[in-house]
């Protein structure tokens, strides 16, 4: 799902902030948020389960196993 490290995603972060900081813009803050909000829920897969359904899903966020 997600094709960013979480670094990146901290490293983009990052320098929304230093355009915020330059700007006093409320225009990035929805941007911010959401990188905020990927970094809060990454996940790093490390354990996928055995579903019938869909496959193999991770056990922490159920993302599925593209094989």
């Amino acid at each position: 799902m997600n094709d960013f490290t979480k670094e990146e995603l901290q490293d983009a972060l990052h320098y929304f902030h230093h355009i915020d900081c330059y700007y006093i813009d409320d225009n990035y803050q929805p941007l911010m948020n959401k990188f905020q909000s990927l970094i809060d829920n990454y996940c790093q897969h490390e354990k996928y389960i055995e579903n019938i359904v869909v496959g193999w899903e991770c056990e922490k966020c159920g993302e599925t196993l593209n094989e």
